[in-house]
């Protein structure tokens, strides 16, 4: 069964964040192949929601799943599988302090 899947305003906002970065410190090119890669990984997450991994953000982001954007593994997308929407939540570098920024910051709202 596959899932449609939407970009929650924290994750559309990071996209967006990731894709500048990489134009400025790489090339237009690499930003848009980004783009591309991460559309891409979330059609794959849409039609497989279960695919990722719980990663450990504590018991209030118990239904948050993970899974690394193709191409560029170091970048993860985090997101809830829900009743017929696949909600991506945050798009964010494995490097940074994941739990911190969810402790911060908690996910958008799901949307029904």
């Amino acid at each position: 069964m596959k899932f449609p899947y939407v970009l929650l305003p924290s994750a559309d906002r990071d996209l967006e964040l990731q894709a500048d970065y990489l134009a400025e410190a790489a090339s237009i090119e690499i930003a848009l192949r980004f783009l591309t890669a991460a559309h891409e990984t979330f059609c794959s997450l849409a039609k497989h929601p279960r695919m990722g991994w719980r990663p450990s953000l504590g018991p209030a982001f118990r239904s948050i799943r993970a899974f690394r954007v193709m191409g560029f593994e170091k970048i993860l997308i985090f997101y809830r599988p829900g009743d017929g929407v696949l909600e991506i939540v945050r798009i964010l570098h494995g490097a940074r302090d994941l739990e911190a920024l969810f402790a911060e910051e908690p996910p958008d709202e799901p949307r029904l």
